[in-house]
């Protein structure tokens, strides 16, 4: 067997992995302070796929589409939990869970009456096009830049979620069913 090459799948793998643990994360976000299981998290994935194909294809640079792509995608999710899930507070779970799970649905037809059924193609930047080597190993750049990214952001969650800054959202977040007070805990100079 070829060790080299069961070194780059297993690589290759780690950051498939590690692409899951970001989506996960958002999910646990979610799901950690607004208690809304969402449905549409993984469109809203595909949403930040095809704006970044349509930056890239406006102004030819992925560096600006890895800007603009997270406010486009956030000020999309802000818009549908202020106007479609905050409506359904203090109702039944099953409504924020229902009305998720249909907006996927809305949301990739959309999509696919927007740029077709087919996928677009999508290249790496030419900076992250080549090859990193490592002795006998070759690993995509792009893979490695997946995978930092990923890190990056597990990293910063890790450290939000330890923090009080972290509590104080989890405490004072205006959801009815979440306002809590661990004991007397004074946030942000109010008493919950």
């Amino acid at each position: 067997m070829n060790t080299t090459l069961i070194v780059t799948q297993i690589l290759t793998g780690v950051v498939g992995g590690l692409v899951y643990v970001l989506l996960a994360l958002g999910l646990t976000l979610i799901f950690g302070l607004m208690r809304v299981v969402n449905f549409a998290h993984g469109a809203f994935y595909m949403l930040g796929a095809y704006t970044a194909v349509v930056v890239v294809g406006l102004t030819g640079s992925f560096w600006i589409a890895l800007i603009v792509v997270p406010i486009v995608v956030g000020a999309g999710g802000l818009a549908v939990e202020r106007g479609l899930i905050r409506p359904l507070y203090g109702r039944s779970d099953y409504d924020p869970l229902l009305l998720t799970f249909g907006l996927s649905f809305v949301l990739v037809e959309l999509v696919k009456v927007v740029f077709g059924k087919l996928g677009k193609p999508f290249s790496a930047p030419p900076v992250l096009a080549d090859a990193l080597v490592l002795g006998s190993l070759y690993f995509p750049k792009y893979l490695a830049f997946m995978g930092l990214a990923a890190i990056l952001e597990w990293t910063s969650t890790a450290l939000a979620r330890s923090s009080s800054l972290w509590v104080s959202l989890w405490v004072v977040w205006p959801v009815p069913s979440t306002r809590r007070s661990p004991g007397s805990t004074r946030i942000w100079g109010c008493r919950s």
